[in-house]
């Protein structure tokens, strides 16, 4: 038998319609990728700087509270400049990593309104909170550390984080009704033990279809620790880009006391294209759509009040390893995420000059290694002290700090704090 196939003239039109749209989609998209920054948070995981920290975190705790008392304080650490003071109407909160040994002594709890000890990792099968990878106690500091009494002692409160970091371990604790009793039973007793003042809750990269999970979550934990006191605060770290849009504001607002904004790593380790700026306040032609500014503006519109949005601040900085030394230079690989000390140490030990990049207002630096050329991005004084003035400027609720101790003890970054946020900036001359 002769099967005879007969392609009319419209179905050819049709195939040559089809396939002009695919072009035509084909080369949008191409001329989106030098906007792609942070397009891996939609696809898959995207590994921020709290994951990356948890993951050290599992790896190298064994007993932290041994590992405090054996590290001696360097006699480098600056001390603190005198008189810096909370102000009323400005939260200075930040993240206490307990593997950050005796650098909390460098930590000024009077400017300190508030500090989060990073972390309880759930096991999303139980709601318990993971063991380390030696099968160590990794929540044992809590329990022990000094940190959180000399917190305490200054007026400064203690919360505790909650994490939670993949799209599979999300959903599948979000879907897991009794791992939430076990853990709301769990964060109870932790809390009780150093009387803290509540939770932070930090869950990335959520996926879509578990929005209205998320939503019942935090609403069930908020109702069941304020039952055992009112005074609880419940805290919830937001994303600088929400793409798959999992936050329904407007119903989290009846649970959450305020919002930590993670407003960095708009360029990282998920930048293929270009090196950037960590955390660019406005948005530009040169360095994309998102920015500090966006990501308040977003989260404002969707109905998160000002005085309740607590803008992130990164103590660290981006290091890539690029193909020329210039701004914007493309990448040839991601080195990794210095902390502001070691930025600090390493531009003075090699008399490295930043270059400041107005258009995004983050500086850089560059230096040879093995034949690569690395530049490493950051924020510098001029841009934090540009933030602190947007925080007062929109009516922000205050800055959060990540990772307290990442800057190992300079008074710099405190003293910053202090003049735009603290009560010497209010104090008439």
């Amino acid at each position: 038998m002769n099967i005879t196939y007969c392609v009319s003239p419209k179905s050819n039109l049709g195939n040559i319609l089809l396939f002009s749209l695919l072009i035509m989609i084909f080369l949008f998209l191409a001329s989106c990728n030098s906007d792609k920054k942070m397009s891996d948070a939609v696809s898959h995981d995207f590994i921020s700087p709290h994951h990356e920290a948890s993951k050290q975190l599992s790896a190298a705790f064994s007993n932290t509270q041994e590992v405090e008392d054996t590290i001696p304080l360097t006699s480098d650490i600056a001390q603190l400049a005198p008189g810096s003071k909370r102000h009323s109407e400005y939260k200075i909160f930040g993240w206490h990593l307990p593997s950050n040994s005796k650098k909390w002594k460098t930590y000024n709890f009077d400017l300190l309104w508030g500090i989060s000890y990073f972390s309880y990792s759930i096991d999303p099968n139980t709601g318990k909170y993971r063991k380390s990878e030696n099968g160590a106690d990794a929540i044992a500091d809590w329990n022990g550390t000094a940190m959180l009494d000399s917190a305490q002692i200054h007026g400064c409160k203690v919360f505790l984080t909650v994490t939670n970091f993949t799209k599979s371990d999300n959903a599948k604790f979000l879907l897991n009704r009794s791992a939430w009793d076990t853990l709301l039973t769990h964060v109870t007793q932790l809390l009780k033990n150093r009387k803290a003042s509540g939770i932070n809750i930090d869950f990335e990269n959520v996926a879509a279809e578990n929005k209205n999970d998320l939503s019942h979550f935090i609403t069930f934990i908020s109702t069941g620790l304020k039952k055992v006191n009112p005074e609880y605060q419940v805290s919830l770290a937001l994303y600088a880009v929400d793409h798959n849009q999992v936050f329904d504001i407007k119903l989290l607002n009846q649970a959450v006391d305020f919002y930590t904004l993670m407003s960095y790593d708009y360029y990282g380790r998920f930048s293929h294209n270009k090196a950037g700026p960590v955390a660019p306040l406005r948005k530009s032609s040169q360095w994309g759509a998102h920015s500090v500014t966006t990501s308040v503006d977003y989260y404002i519109t969707q109905g998160v009040s000002s005085d309740d949005l607590i803008l992130g601040i990164p103590y660290y900085g981006n290091e890539f390893i690029v193909a020329e030394d210039k701004a914007p230079a493309s990448v040839a690989g991601f080195k990794g995420r210095p902390c502001y000390s070691s930025i600090h140490k390493k531009r003075l030990n090699n008399k490295l000059t930043p270059v400041v990049v107005n258009e995004c207002g983050g500086e850089y630096y560059s230096y040879t290694e093995e034949d690569q050329i690395v530049q490493c991005w950051y924020d510098g004084s001029a841009l934090l002290s540009e933030k602190f003035q947007f925080v007062k400027e929109r009516n922000l609720g205050g800055v959060c700090i990540w990772a307290l101790g990442y800057d190992w003890g300079e008074p710099n970054l405190w003293n910053l704090i202090s003049d735009s946020l603290g009560t010497s900036a209010h104090v008439s001359p």
